[in-house]
């Protein structure tokens, strides 16, 4: 019964740190919409492919002139 309930718990972290890096991107993504700073703790949660996405459209957003 230990080994079923280690599994469990493992699989319930991987999800909770999946779906806490899905939020954190999210909240990036929307502060570069929105125009506002995210909070350190999404900064924090992203992973590097997810950071340099956040950081590409931030810059695009910077660059004047070629968003509609």
């Amino acid at each position: 019964m230990s080994g079923y309930l280690a599994r469990r718990s493992s699989q319930a972290r991987r999800e909770l740190g999946k779906k806490q890096r899905s939020e954190a991107f999210r909240m990036c993504m929307l502060s570069v919409r929105g125009r506002f700073d995210p909070p350190r703790w999404a900064l924090e949660r992203l992973s590097p492919g997810d950071l340099a996405e956040y950081r590409a459209a931030l810059e695009a957003q910077r660059q004047p002139g070629e968003q509609p």
